[in-house]
């Protein structure tokens, strides 16, 4: 694992902040997965301090919608210079990352896809959802 992200850590579900809106369809095929499996293969996410979910959207809302009371998490410094908000895709402008965290913190969502978080590894970005490593967690135990 990079050592700039956290190891797995079970937060409350009730303590994350969404900052994008989602697309129901892919909550109820993640629901499916989650209960043809009993597990969750990917962490949600989040930002250490404000516990804004920068990546899990989809994720986290299934796991609400199930009446889960426990999100499986990664944390990281949202804030930090590594990490880059980019404004619907790879080639977008970047975002002010406070804005997402205050858009979040008063309950307003962005569009579906509107941050697309990059970690800024030397001259190189790479998606975030590359340092999420995979975990195949009974969701039982949460």
């Amino acid at each position: 694992m990079n050592y700039f992200f956290s190891d797995l850590v079970i937060l409350s579900i009730h303590d994350l902040l969404p900052h994008e809106e989602i697309n129901e369809s892919k909550v109820l095929s993640i629901i499916g997965e989650i209960k043809g499996h009993q597990y969750l293969f990917a962490p949600v996410l989040v930002d250490k301090r404000s516990k804004i979910i920068i990546d899990g959207h989809h994720r986290y809302n299934a796991l609400k919608n199930m009446g889960y009371k426990s999100v499986p998490c990664i944390e990281c410094n949202y804030l930090s210079k590594k990490i880059v908000a980019l404004k619907e895709g790879p080639n977008g402008r970047e975002l002010d990352k406070k804005y997402v965290i205050s858009l979040a913190k008063n309950g307003q969502l962005l569009p579906k896809k509107y941050t697309f978080h990059v970690y800024k590894n030397g001259d190189s970005y790479d998606h975030l959802s590359k340092y999420i490593r995979p975990i195949s967690l009974d969701l039982s135990k949460i």
